[in-house]
């Protein structure tokens, strides 16, 4: 497979963002940012885009509407590189969102929202309420139970 200047251009181009954005995002992924890692991996398709207007425009360049047999196959060379450079930044977004994704997650399983920690405290109050509740009901079950005895003595006396 041969590969135009354009297309080892943004190969390079892209490949040198994405160490440079790894090493940034493995430097940095204790101080998780949101919104620097949702940028980083929409950046790649943004690269590619820009690569496919590269290799149009270098396929445009060099069309001659002249000399079509000769204009084709490089018009045709430029929008290889042109799609080539974007699938190249497709694959950099899936893989930085897997990466970045995978820090969000490692930095958010045990945080709690505010309403997740209220409903804990609901559950915790609704706990105690319950126990109050249950130990309020023995102490009348008993005091039944102690008046019931004496009813029955009473009866039996009778």
């Amino acid at each position: 497979m041969h590969l135009s200047f354009i297309e080892w251009l943004g190969i390079i181009i892209i490949v040198i963002i994405a160490i440079i954005t790894f090493i940034y995002i493995k430097r940095n992924s204790k101080d998780y940012n949101y919104h620097t890692m949702e940028f980083f991996p929409n950046m790649f398709p943004t690269l590619g885009m820009l690569g496919t207007f590269g290799g149009i425009t270098y396929g445009l360049k060099s069309f001659d509407a002249e000399n079509l047999e000769n204009s084709i196959p490089r018009l045709l060379d430029g929008l290889t590189s042109a799609f080539f450079i974007s699938i190249l930044g497709v694959i950099f977004l899936l893989i930085f969102s897997f990466y970045t994704n995978k820090i969000r997650y490692k930095k958010e399983k045990d945080l709690k929202s505010d309403e997740t920690l209220a409903l804990y405290e609901l559950i915790k109050l609704n706990k105690e309420s319950n126990e109050k509740i249950i130990s309020s009901l023995d102490i009348l079950n008993s005091s039944i139970s102690s008046k019931l005895d004496q009813l029955d003595q009473s009866v039996n006396q009778v």
